[in-house]
């Protein structure tokens, strides 16, 4: 009985360092839909507040010029 001299190729050889790239994706594919859900109720947060008339805005202690400088941001930007 013979043995061969067994050699992993060359794209296997990375195999550790790839699989360990694979296993994050999914943890940065669900951060990315959770930032994704921020800023989508961010923005929607931002364009109700500025939907409401004077008078609500006063019962819930906010002024106008507030919700405007609110409403102005970016979505990204908290």
């Amino acid at each position: 009985m013979t043995t061969r001299n067994c050699t992993v190729p060359a794209r296997h050889a990375a195999a550790g360092p790839e699989r360990e790239s694979l296993a994050r994706r999914p943890a940065l594919a669900s951060a990315l839909l959770v930032r994704l859900a921020e800023w989508t109720h961010r923005a929607r947060a931002r364009a109700e507040l500025r939907r409401l008339s004077d008078r609500a805005l006063s019962d819930i202690g906010l002024s106008r010029s507030h919700v405007e400088r609110e409403a102005a941001k970016p979505f990204w930007r908290p």
